[in-house]
């Protein structure tokens, strides 16, 4: 249902070759640190890039933390 209304067309559910002329592609691998983790849900990200990096400190908003984020 929400992809069906989403006017952002933010979610999509469409076939590989509809994505094919995109300029963005899909990937669904994450990097966490070091660690990589493979979904079974794609996004889509520029086509120059393999998979979506997040470090997790950098959404953490309490001072002590602030020390361990990388610039």
């Amino acid at each position: 249902m929400c992809a069906t209304v989403c006017p952002s067309q933010a979610l999509s559910y469409v076939r590989p070759e509809e994505i094919v002329g995109r300029r963005e592609k899909p990937t669904n691998m994450f990097q966490f640190g070091n660690q990589k983790i493979v979904t079974r849900v794609h996004m889509m990200v520029p086509a120059e890039t393999d998979s979506v990096s997040l470090d997790v400190l950098d959404y953490m908003w309490e001072e002590p933390y602030a020390a361990f984020a990388q610039p």
